[in-house]
Formats: structure tokens, C-alpha cells, sequence
């Protein structure tokens, strides 16, 4: 069966395979890091009514697997606390059930690169109580909150807390969203 998304739904994602799952389902999708998402949602011509950050994250809650759902219900960056929509969420949540697929709910912390080691997700973790950590979720809801629309976010975990990434990791994330593994 064909998605077919609500109309006037924006996706915010870090990866142009994450953008791709959404094409022909009538939402519009964004990719790319930091400074080149902020440069797209600048040139959007008409508002979205939603805004939904989805992708991978990396997990901060020991609790958390690979694979797991996580549906965040804060974004935290710095001292700034953005709220996702309780209805979305709770939507999101009751049609993943329905689906058979378990969520996980809670805060994500906002990093401005890839948090690459166990250590540095504790201590993300410790300063901020989130369970999950992205790159894209603050700008999205941020832009979100500038429009008055609501915003969510849905997101897979892609690495475990206590597991360290490899540097290479970092450096293979393209500023448009691809991957250069060479």
C-alpha cells in the first residue's frame, strides 16, 4: 500500500536516504546537516502545517537498541526546551502499536556533530535526562515554533549508548545529506 502523507507535511531529516523514503507521498522532504537545512527551510516558499523530524538518532538511555523507535517529546538544546505535539506523539504512538511495533518516549538532546563516544553520550545524558540525540530535531522544531505549527519527532536508534562510533563516521556525512565512503 502506498503512504500518502497529510498534505502540507515537512520532513526534516540528516540523510538523503531518509528523505527518499517519503518521495511520491506528497509530503515535501529536506535533508542535509545543520548549516544546509537551515538554508532550505529559509527558501521555503509556503509554510507547512506539520513539521516531523525523522531519521536516525543515536541512543543516550543504556535501555535503548539498535533498531528501537524512539518518538521524542522535548528537543533540548542548550537551555532551551522545545516541546514536540502531545496529539501527534500520541497518534504516532497508537499507530505504531497498532502496526505491532513498540515506541519509546522522551527527551532527545541536540548535538551540533555526531556524539562519537560511550562517554561523551553519559555525559550528554547526565547534563540533559534525554534518552535519544540527533542533529536535525532543534532546527526543525525551532522553525516549527517560529510558524506555529506542530512538530514531532520520529526517529531510529542507529547506534546504542554504550557503544562508540568510529570516527570515520563524522567525516563520511556529506553537507547535502549523502554519504562519502571511500
Amino acid at each position: 500500500a502506498e503512504m500518502k502523507a497529510p498534505a502540507g507535511l515537512l520532513i526534516v531529516s540528516g540523510l538523503r536516504r531518509e528523505a527518499a523514503i517519503f518521495a511520491g507521498s506528497g509530503a515535501r522532504a529536506i535533508c542535509g546537516d545543520t548549516a544546509t537545512l537551515r538554508a532550505k527551510l529559509a527558501e521555503l516558499a509556503t509554510p507547512p502545517s506539520l513539521v516531523m523530524s525523522v531519521g536516525i538518532c543515536g541512543a543516550l538511555d543504556p535501555g535503548l537498541r539498535r533498531g528501537d523507535i524512539v518518538l521524542g517529546t522535548e528537543v533540548i538544546a542548550k537551555d532551551e526546551r522545545l516541546a514536540t505535539d502531545s496529539f501527534l506523539r500520541h497518534e504516532l504512538a497508537r499507530n505504531l502499536e497498532l502496526a505491532g511495533r513498540r515506541s519509546f518516549l522522551g527527551s532527545f538532546a541536540a548535538a551540533e556533530a555526531p556524539v562519537l563516544t560511550a562517554e561523551a553520550k553519559a555525559k550528554l545524558r547526565a547534563g540533559t535526562g534525554a534518552i535519544a540525540v540527533d542533529m536535525e530535531s532543534s532546527i526543525a522544531a525551532r522553525f516549527a515554533a517560529a510558524r506555529g505549527v506542530p512538530f514531532g519527532i520520529l526517529r531510529a536508534v542507529c547506534d546504542a549508548a554504550n557503544r562508540d562510533l568510529l570516527t570515520f563516521v563524522a567525516a563520511a556525512l556529506s553537507a547535502d545529506g549523502g554519504v562519502n565512503i571511500t
